[in-house]
Protein backbone atom coordinates (compact mmCIF):
# COMPACT_ATOMS: atom_id res chain seq x y z
CA UNK A 1 0.00 0.00 0.00
CA UNK A 2 1.34 3.24 -0.73
CA UNK A 3 0.72 5.98 1.55
CA UNK A 4 2.95 8.60 0.13
CA UNK A 5 0.51 11.81 0.89
CA UNK A 6 0.00 13.50 -2.35
CA UNK A 7 -2.64 16.53 -1.23
CA UNK A 8 -1.27 19.38 0.69
CA UNK A 9 -1.18 19.83 4.22
CA UNK A 10 -4.07 22.04 4.33
CA UNK A 11 -6.68 19.82 2.13
CA UNK A 12 -5.62 16.18 4.56
CA UNK A 13 -6.32 19.05 7.89
CA UNK A 14 -9.75 19.97 6.13
CA UNK A 15 -10.57 16.23 5.05
CA UNK A 16 -9.50 15.12 8.86
CA UNK A 17 -11.77 18.10 10.04
CA UNK A 18 -14.87 16.77 7.99
CA UNK A 19 -14.60 12.94 8.47
CA UNK A 20 -14.39 13.88 12.40
CA UNK A 21 -17.56 15.48 12.05
CA UNK A 22 -19.28 13.27 10.01
CA UNK A 23 -18.63 10.83 12.95
CA UNK A 24 -19.60 13.08 15.79
CA UNK A 25 -22.91 13.04 17.19
CA UNK A 26 -25.32 15.86 18.32
CA UNK A 27 -28.24 15.24 21.14
CA UNK A 28 -30.86 18.25 22.21
CA UNK A 29 -34.43 18.73 22.40
CA UNK A 30 -35.96 19.91 18.97
CA UNK A 31 -38.32 22.56 21.07
CA UNK A 32 -35.30 24.02 22.79
CA UNK A 33 -33.07 24.45 20.17
CA UNK A 34 -35.62 25.94 17.87
CA UNK A 35 -36.75 28.24 20.02
CA UNK A 36 -34.91 31.62 18.54
CA UNK A 37 -36.09 30.72 15.21
CA UNK A 38 -40.05 29.40 15.45
CA UNK A 39 -39.22 25.74 16.07
CA UNK A 40 -36.69 25.91 13.45
CA UNK A 41 -33.65 23.47 15.11
CA UNK A 42 -31.36 22.71 11.96
CA UNK A 43 -30.66 24.90 8.69
CA UNK A 44 -28.72 27.86 7.29
CA UNK A 45 -29.80 29.92 9.45
CA UNK A 46 -27.95 28.63 12.40
CA UNK A 47 -24.55 29.64 13.40
CA UNK A 48 -21.65 28.14 13.20
CA UNK A 49 -20.91 27.14 16.44
CA UNK A 50 -24.60 25.17 16.17
CA UNK A 51 -21.89 22.38 14.39
CA UNK A 52 -24.12 20.00 12.52
CA UNK A 53 -27.22 21.66 12.87
CA UNK A 54 -25.91 24.50 10.90
CA UNK A 55 -25.92 22.95 6.96
CA UNK A 56 -27.36 24.70 3.69
CA UNK A 57 -28.09 20.88 3.37
CA UNK A 58 -31.72 20.67 5.06
CA UNK A 59 -33.77 22.76 7.46
CA UNK A 60 -35.87 20.65 10.24
CA UNK A 61 -38.64 22.46 12.29
CA UNK A 62 -40.21 21.44 15.47
CA UNK A 63 -44.25 22.98 15.51
CA UNK A 64 -45.72 22.74 18.93
CA UNK A 65 -49.30 24.70 18.47
CA UNK A 66 -52.57 25.49 20.41
CA UNK A 67 -55.47 25.11 19.00
CA UNK A 68 -56.64 28.31 16.88
CA UNK A 69 -53.22 29.49 16.28
CA UNK A 70 -52.65 29.72 12.19
CA UNK A 71 -50.36 31.27 9.69
CA UNK A 72 -52.97 33.38 7.80
CA UNK A 73 -50.39 34.88 5.32
CA UNK A 74 -49.19 32.91 2.13
CA UNK A 75 -45.75 31.48 2.69
CA UNK A 76 -43.63 29.73 0.16
CA UNK A 77 -40.23 28.80 -0.62
CA UNK A 78 -38.90 29.79 -4.16
CA UNK A 79 -36.48 27.01 -4.12
CA UNK A 80 -36.81 23.93 -1.31
CA UNK A 81 -39.52 21.28 -1.39
CA UNK A 82 -41.25 20.73 1.98
CA UNK A 83 -42.29 17.68 3.64
CA UNK A 84 -45.03 17.92 7.07
CA UNK A 85 -45.61 15.14 9.30
CA UNK A 86 -48.30 15.45 12.20
CA UNK A 87 -47.16 14.00 15.37
CA UNK A 88 -50.33 14.78 16.98
CA UNK A 89 -53.59 16.80 16.75
CA UNK A 90 -55.64 18.30 13.64
CA UNK A 91 -54.32 20.84 11.33
CA UNK A 92 -55.24 22.22 7.63
CA UNK A 93 -52.62 23.49 5.17
CA UNK A 94 -54.25 25.05 2.51
CA UNK A 95 -53.01 26.04 -1.07
CA UNK A 96 -54.34 27.96 -3.70
CA UNK A 97 -56.61 25.56 -5.37
CA UNK A 98 -57.06 23.30 -2.79
CA UNK A 99 -56.78 22.30 0.86
CA UNK A 100 -55.53 19.35 2.89
CA UNK A 101 -56.30 18.02 6.62
CA UNK A 102 -53.54 16.34 8.65
CA UNK A 103 -55.08 14.31 10.99
CA UNK A 104 -53.85 10.82 12.18
CA UNK A 105 -50.38 11.03 13.37
CA UNK A 106 -47.77 9.91 10.75
CA UNK A 107 -50.45 11.69 7.74
CA UNK A 108 -47.70 13.99 5.49
CA UNK A 109 -47.88 16.57 3.14
CA UNK A 110 -45.53 17.16 0.11
CA UNK A 111 -45.23 20.12 -1.95
CA UNK A 112 -43.01 21.44 -4.68
CA UNK A 113 -40.85 24.69 -4.72
CA UNK A 114 -42.75 27.88 -5.88
CA UNK A 115 -46.21 26.87 -4.47
CA UNK A 116 -47.90 29.31 -1.61
CA UNK A 117 -49.36 27.89 1.45
CA UNK A 118 -50.78 28.97 5.07
CA UNK A 119 -52.18 27.03 7.96
CA UNK A 120 -54.51 26.94 10.39
CA UNK A 121 -53.95 24.52 13.44
CA UNK A 122 -57.67 23.01 14.26
CA UNK A 123 -56.55 21.43 17.99
CA UNK A 124 -53.11 20.87 19.69
CA UNK A 125 -50.94 19.79 17.48
CA UNK A 126 -47.32 18.72 16.73
CA UNK A 127 -46.30 18.94 13.22
CA UNK A 128 -42.62 18.24 12.06
CA UNK A 129 -41.57 19.99 8.45
CA UNK A 130 -38.79 19.06 6.73
CA UNK A 131 -37.65 21.79 4.02
CA UNK A 132 -34.70 20.75 1.70
CA UNK A 133 -32.27 22.18 0.58
CA UNK A 134 -31.78 24.73 3.14
CA UNK A 135 -31.53 28.30 1.41
CA UNK A 136 -30.65 31.96 2.64
CA UNK A 137 -33.71 34.23 1.77
CA UNK A 138 -35.60 31.35 -0.77
CA UNK A 139 -38.99 31.52 2.03
CA UNK A 140 -41.09 34.78 1.69
CA UNK A 141 -44.47 35.32 3.34
CA UNK A 142 -47.43 37.97 1.59
CA UNK A 143 -50.29 39.34 2.45
CA UNK A 144 -52.66 37.78 0.04
CA UNK A 145 -51.90 35.68 -3.29
CA UNK A 146 -53.42 36.91 -6.97
CA UNK A 147 -55.65 33.48 -5.62
CA UNK A 148 -56.30 34.08 -1.97
CA UNK A 149 -59.69 31.72 -2.24
CA UNK A 150 -59.03 27.97 -2.65
CA UNK A 151 -60.85 27.17 -6.28
CA UNK A 152 -60.38 29.91 -7.53
CA UNK A 153 -58.64 30.47 -10.79
CA UNK A 154 -55.86 33.15 -10.87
Amino acid sequence: MNTDRTAPKEEADQGDTLGNEARSVVSGNAAVDGATYRGWFLGHFLENACGLRATSAVEVKWGAYSAGEERSSWGMSEQATTLCILCKGRVQISFPQEAHLLSREGDYLIWSAGLPHHWQVLEESCVLTIRWPSIPEAYTEHRTWPCDTIGEES
